[in-house]
């Protein structure tokens, strides 16, 4: 994808999807958000990695090489490509949670929802909604643009707006509608199917959010159907969390809800033992 859409033969790594080893069988499946790359959840990997979790770092298609990579991507390709990162940790894991930042948070939920088997889910600043009235726009426009095609009027198309983002040196600034679209549809897609989702699941979002309403994260936690749920809110004004200052914070809160259910299962496994030998 890299080389289709840039002339350079050397691919820079934090575009790269990765895998980081654990020292035991848990793992975890994350994946970075819209228009950005794998970098961007680098360290939230790296500080489960150093408490032994094997840790797959999705490229969701159509990022992580330009802009223009958008146009012909559907959501369900994003969802394929997280399902590879599971299919990967299941060869190294028997214990793998589902997680993400923003959209893929969004994502983490949706397949969730698909796969019972799996025990434990954690979404950071999830959408279901955004702030941003360009989103809301997308599916209108796309219309107009297919109109548009149909009556030969490609110059009255609208296939790009341009927006200023948090961390340009990752993020695109330049979004293609059809991904808008397709993110648009992501969330409908989440939103109909999390109260299938029957796994421990925990919401991490910013109070103040500038870019996801944090009502998503309010309405997720309402709409889920497990009863093994968890809300918590952090005091923060941007929107990328996972490598801002308070950062650590989040660290800290992902990887407490992680361990606490190693804990929980050790105790269950030790209570069995007990009973067995009584």
């Amino acid at each position: 994808d890299y080389h289709k859409y840039h002339s350079s033969e050397f691919i820079p790594d934090h575009v790269k999807p990765f895998i980081l080893k654990g020292t035991g069988t848990k793992g975890v499946v994350l994946s970075h958000g819209f228009l950005s790359a794998p970098i961007e959840i680098r360290k939230l990997a790296e500080s489960l990695n150093a408490q032994g979790y094997w840790v797959y770092g999705i490229r969701l298609p159509g990022h992580g090489t330009a802009p223009e990579d958008l146009q012909t991507i559907t959501y369900k390709d994003w969802m394929n490509a997280y399902r590879r990162g599971y299919n990967i940790l299941r060869q190294h894991c028997d214990d793998v949670t589902f997680g993400g930042f923003s959209t893929g948070g969004t994502i983490a939920l949706a397949l969730a929802s698909m796969h019972q088997e799996i025990k434990t889910v954690f979404a950071i600043n999830p959408p279901l909604s955004m702030r941003d009235i360009h989103a809301s726009m997308a599916p209108a426009v796309n219309m107009w643009n297919k109109f548009a095609g149909k009556l030969h009027m490609d110059f009255a198309k609208l296939e790009y707006i341009d927006q200023e983002s948090e961390n340009p040196f990752v993020n695109y600034t330049r979004i293609y509608l059809n991904g808008l679209d397709q993110l648009d549809q992501l969330m409908e897609f989440c939103e109909d199917n999390i109260e299938k989702i029957k796994s421990r699941v925990m919401i991490l979002h910013s109070d103040n959010d500038p870019t996801v309403n944090p009502h998503s994260s309010k309405l997720i936690f309402e709409k889920l159907g497990t009863e093994d749920k968890t809300i918590i809110s952090v005091e923060a004004d941007n929107h990328i969390i996972v490598q801002d200052e308070g950062s650590e914070n989040v660290f800290k809160i992902v990887a407490n809800f992680l361990n606490k259910n190693t804990a929980e299962k050790k105790m269950s496994e030790e209570a069995v033992c007990e009973t067995a030998k009584a």
